[in-house]
């Protein structure tokens, strides 16, 4: 991971954020082809579409159980975790349902967290899909 923080701008807020993924694991050499992706998640999901067939995150990302916040989300570390409420979180499949449920999530993990209950994410899966 590379990330490029700008300098502070007139109103003391960053006027500049860059961040690239590199991804090297067996043969796979993958890296995010845009400089200026918004958020790891926009980076994860740009690896991901590289990934060959049958090829996933083993990550609280890639974990059938997380999701983001319809209100948004920071650069990194701000997914939701349904842990512990798997049966309510299975059974989402609008924003509506979503917004229901959300304020159930167990706690906020980073992506690059694994836990013992890690399942893979299915297609269409909760909010994000």
């Amino acid at each position: 991971m590379q990330l490029h923080l700008g300098k502070p701008d007139h109103r003391n807020a960053i006027d500049e954020e860059r961040l690239s993924l590199l991804l090297l694991a067996g043969p796979l050499n993958l890296h995010t082809r845009h400089p200026d992706i918004g958020t790891f998640e926009e980076g994860l999901l740009e690896l991901q579409r590289q990934f060959p067939a049958e090829t996933h995150f083993k990550n609280c990302f890639g974990c059938a159980f997380s999701d983001y916040s319809v209100y948004g989300n920071g650069l990194f570390g701000s997914l939701l975790c349904f842990r512990n409420h798997k049966e309510a979180y299975r059974k989402v499949s609008s924003k509506h349902e979503y917004l229901l449920i959300m304020n159930e999530a167990c706690e906020t993990v980073q992506e690059t967290h694994l836990c013992d209950e890690y399942e893979t994410r299915p297609p269409h899966t909760g909010y994000r899909g």
